[in-house]
């Protein structure tokens, strides 16, 4: 099938169809980039956390003597 078969309104139809689809994909792209470190945060806080000492909690979080 040509686009004179389709007509005007079935290929604007295609056009916005595939353009929603690109900014879609790049969205959640976009914020699973931005989510991703913070989960990973939240993944890794509960060993921290239960099984670690203190003076390991603390020379892991501060270094150099800086907060």
């Amino acid at each position: 099938m040509n686009v004179e078969q389709l007509g005007l309104p079935a290929v604007m139809a295609v056009m916005t169809h595939g353009f929603m689809l690109f900014w879609a994909v790049l969205v959640v792209t976009i914020a699973a980039l931005s989510f991703g470190p913070s989960f990973a945060h939240v993944l890794e806080s509960i060993p921290r956390l239960k099984q670690w000492s203190p003076e390991l909690w603390r020379e892991t979080t501060v270094f150099n003597a800086q907060f």
